[in-house]
């Protein structure tokens, strides 16, 4: 492989336990993770286990570029399983099995010894342990949601009397110091309990709390309770805690497997596999998109995959994504050349631990952009590693897939980190040499288009300017670089109180990627049409200055009161005849204060708001008489139209956050996510959007449709919600005209079945705020609200005839969001439906949403009115309902009679709904 690197070290391999120490003892339960170094780089290694110099188990792992395996959990919670067998043993069977018998681990390279390692098998514990069993103290880490009952394992305790023990979100790493994040029960309630203990007792006791806790991944935390000292309640992990494993799970809680599954009753097993390591918790994340360079590992998580998938060998593909019509036609799988073909194929065998027991790195330095699929292959389902044989094919129902629907994960340059020009030229200018402007301005807020009073502002001209360069130490527009003939022009328009050159950072990156991009100085306190005016005068001096290298091909970027200064600008540069080439507008944390602008033809442009839902200033108050709903960059999207336009929503970022702090205006800056990180959003999706819309770069579209994040912004957990549409689709409902909720804006019948209340439709929000069916809703649109209680529950809209054939379209696309507040949707929890399509032949296909998309729980601000009902787009590809999956029928997309809304995936719930359509 290209990026491998030789390796440096001699070949040797530690054994490591659950204190991330080297040992050669390790006790029952603890699991054992296996290092290497000075192995042949990128290369894939045999691993075989023995236990007595019996097979026990036989590996396959790839190392890194440098030579290593890194920490790979190789036998989880020793001895409460066979790995050769996948029988299981309560602790006392373990010992008695297990106890002072000796493991050895050999590793080969193409059939050659390389190195090797001992360790025994401790025949008493030496250290506590806590694990969740089955009522006769079997492992049983895993409880479905009506399975048997858990119980709790509890022995090795160095004292005795009262502990609280407490289920954490899952961090897959722990350490003295780290930050608890207690879990809550299905009511909401603290997720702990008390348990009586007597020192050195092996106790089996009933755990009522695994079945309160609704599905997801747990540890969980034993500390002794100190009355009067209260140390039990400190939210930070101490010494004297007892953790249930430091790399393995102590508690997953399954979803029901049948209703997971992406298609309903269907037998594909799509789940997440490939994921990073990351330095801090949770110290392993699923993601689907890669820089190229990065390592891409996969992960099975025992809690999500097929019950009877535990225990079995499988053989890992990455394959390159195949679409519907290669599926259909095709099932077989070639291991990437790059990696060895399938000659290389790593396996590893499915264990019941965790996600950490499962845990592989599958390619490292990842060096081909592109889109693929991962296939645990199962072949002939077996536990045992020496009779093992893939068939390297994807077989429903046995095997899983990480992508089929779309693709499993990509390999992208990452547009946050890009640059084609290492050197950048910068340019100062200011009234000393370019004069002071005299523009019109309006005197203040308003709400009627026109309805103003105008005053006349005297500016000084002064921007800062950048520019890609071929030396360092450019500073004259006639230096700028001879690669390209000509380059596109970005202009920034800043807020009410910023400062101009605040964004230094952001151009240096564009002028890196290609663009002129320049930042001009604004006077504090004024409005919208003067920026706009000001806009123009700089464009006056910027032309001339460049000459031809300036293409006549300009993307804005407005902050605050300049968001909505850069639809003004378009609307006026097409009503005065001015010829500047305005072609992309991007408006930051935008104001929506001065006269409804409004994005519309004949001045329609490509369109990007980004918004930080933790925002100390444009907070979503209604403060200008005449507006009726939250003046936010989400009133701006929803009344553009005519050309595309795409919206990114980032949980707990602020105003000024994004450029250079976080704004304390309500008291949350605390509570908001790292300027770093917020800038990372904003030069990846800057840099995306104007390559996308100046430089027809269409590699960047799937960042604005929601397909993917860029690696520089999901690395770190940024929470996204995007909004995305065309301009072009086939509207089923637009909810924006109709006379009652029974009836469509295509004219066709809507109806529900099992609802308890009557689905409201109207507008999301109308002031004052108890107006509109929704008074959290930050959205300038209609919509319909609709409550479920039970699974059973649906809404379905019948297609008009001769609007059925939807064949030529490439996805079904809807704007959908949890209703802020609302106490039927599951606490701080992901909400989740179905959509359906039915044909005129009868055939209905019910698709999960989450297997595309995250309903998030909205952002709760310390201000409750400020929390914000937002709308996401979800697109499915309409390949989703063609596909081949066993046990469910094709729909015929020239013959589609409804599309319905499926409300199975949770007992309850409440959301918004807008914007159903087929769309490309």
């Amino acid at each position: 492989m290209n990026t491998a690197r030789r390796p440096a070290r001699k070949p040797a391999i530690r054994l490591v336990g659950d204190d991330d120490r080297a040992a050669t003892r390790f006790n029952v339960g603890e699991s054992i993770a296996l290092e290497a170094s000075g192995l042949a780089p990128a290369k894939v290694h045999d691993l075989n286990i023995r236990i007595d110099q019996k097979t026990a188990l036989d590996l396959r792992l790839i190392s890194d570029r440098d030579g290593n395996i890194p920490a790979t959990v190789i036998w989880a919670q020793l001895g409460f399983d066979d790995p050769a067998s996948g029988a299981r043993y309560t602790l006392v069977e373990a010992l008695e099995r297990f106890g002072g018998r000796t493991i050895e681990i050999v590793v080969r390279q193409e059939r050659r010894k390389i190195t090797a390692a001992k360790a025994v098998i401790e025949k008493r514990l030496t250290r506590p342990l806590v694990a969740v069993v089955d009522a006769a103290g079997r492992l049983l880490n895993a409880v479905d949601e009506e399975g048997e009952e858990p119980h709790l394992l509890l022995a090795g305790l160095a004292s005795s009397g009262s502990v609280v023990v407490t289920a954490v979100a899952r961090q897959h790493d722990w350490y003295v110091g780290a930050r608890l994040e207690e879990a809550l029960t299905r009511t909401g309630d603290p997720a702990r309990m008390e348990v009586e203990i007597r020192e050195g007792d092996a106790r089996v006791t009933r755990f009522p709390l695994a079945r309160d806790l609704p599905p997801g991944a747990y540890d969980l935390i034993v500390r002794p309770i100190r009355y009067g000292y209260e140390h039990h309640l400190a939210p930070l992990v101490t010494r004297h805690d007892i953790i249930g494993s430091r790399r393995i799970t102590g508690l997953v809680v399954r979803e029901d497997f049948w209703r997971a599954k992406p298609v309903l009753g269907g037998c594909v097993n799509k789940i997440p596999i490939s994921g990073r390591t990351v330095s801090g918790a949770p110290y392993f994340r699923f993601t689907d998109t890669f820089e190229v360079g990065a390592d891409v590992w996969g992960a099975l998580d025992p809690g999500i995959v097929d019950p009877g998938n535990v225990s079995k060998m499988c053989a890992l593909y990455v394959i390159p994504s195949k679409s519907d019509v290669q599926w259909n036609a095709d099932n077989s799988l070639a291991h990437l050349a790059i990696l060895g073909g399938n000659a290389a194929v790593p396996k590893i065998k499915v264990q019941a631990g965790c996600i950490n027991a499962n845990k592989v790195l599958l390619w490292p330095g990842a060096s081909q952009p592109g889109e693929y699929d991962i296939v645990a292959d199962f072949g002939n389902n077996t536990p045992d590693a020496a009779s093992f044989v893939s068939d390297a094919q994807y077989n429903t129902p046995l095997d899983i897939i990480d992508g089929y629907f779309i693709a499993g994960f990509r390999v992208v340059e990452d547009p946050g980190t890009l640059g084609d020009w290492a050197q950048v030229g910068q340019w100062f200018y200011n009234e000393t040499t370019q004069g002071i402007a005299t523009v019109v301005d309006e005197a203040g807020s308003y709400s009627t288009p026109g309805g103003f009073a105008s005053v006349n502002v005297s500016v000084p001209r002064k921007a800062n300017v950048f520019f890609p360069a071929d030396a360092p130490g450019v500073t004259s527009p006639a230096q700028i670089s001879g690669v390209s003939a000509n380059y596109p022009l970005i202009v920034v328009i800043h807020g009410n109180g910023h400062n101009y050159t605040s964004y230094d950072f952001l151009l240096q990156h564009l002028a890196r990627n290609g663009f002129i991009a320049a930042s001009i100085h604004i006077n504090s306190g004024m409005s919208g049409l003067g920026r706009a005016n000001m806009l123009f005068e700089h464009l006056g001096i910027l032309k001339p200055a460049f000459g031809s290298k300036l293409q006549n091909n300009i993307g804005l970027l407005g902050h605050s009161r300049g968001g909505e200064a850069v639809i003004k600008a378009a609307r006026l540069n097409q009503q005065q005849g001015l010829g500047h080439g305005l072609n992309a507008l991007m408006a930051l944390a935008p104001t929506d204060q001065y006269g409804h602008e409004t994005l519309v033809a004949p001045w329609a442009t490509p369109h990007f708001v980004l918004y930080g839902s933790r925002d100390g200033d444009i907070k979503g108050d209604i403060y200008t008489p005449g507006y009726t709903t939250a003046q936010t960059g989400f009133a701006l999207y929803d009344r553009s139209a005519d050309a595309s336009k795409q919206m990114l929503f980032v949980h707990r970022a602020s105003h000024n956050g994004f450029i250079n702090y976080n704004e304390d205006f309500s008291g949350e800056a605390s509570t908001c996510i790292s300027v770093a990180d917020q800038q990372k959003v904003m030069l990846a999706y800057t840099n995306a959007f104007f390559r996308k819309e100046l430089s027809a770069d269409p590699r960047w579209e799937g960042m604005f449709s929601g397909d993917w994040v860029p690696p520089s912004v999901s690395v770190n957990g940024t929470l996204v919600q995007t909004q995305f549409r065309r301009a072009a689709a086939s509207v089923i409902d637009d909810f924006q005209a109709n006379a009652t909720w029974t009836t469509s804006s295509s004219g066709g019948a809507v109806t529900s079945t099992g609802l308890p209340v009557t689905p409201a439709e109207g507008k999301l929000r109308d002031h004052p705020a108890a107006s509109g069916i929704d008074p959290l809703s930050p959205h300038d649109s209609s919509g319909m609200r609709i409550r479920w209680d039970n699974i059973g529950d649906r809404i379905d809209w019948a297609i008009p005839a001769g609007q059925g054939n939807v064949s030529a379209a490439d996805v079904l696309s809807i704007r959908l969001g949890q209703v802020a507040g609302s106490a039927i949707n599951p606490a701080n929890a992901a909400q989740n439906l179905r959509i359906a399509l039915r044909d005129g032949a009868g055939n209905e296909r019910a698709v999960r949403v989450g297997a595309f998309s995250t309903l998030p729980y909205p952002d709760v601000r310390p201000v409750s009115t400020r929390t914000k009902s937002a709308l996401l787009t979800v697109r499915i590809p309409l390949s989703a309902w063609t596909i081949v999956c066993a046990g469910q029928p094709k729909v015929d997309l020239t013959n589609v009679v409804s599309v319905s809304l499926v409300l199975s995936e949770t007992p309850a719930g409440e959301v918004c709904v807008d914007e159903i359509e087929f769309s490309a």
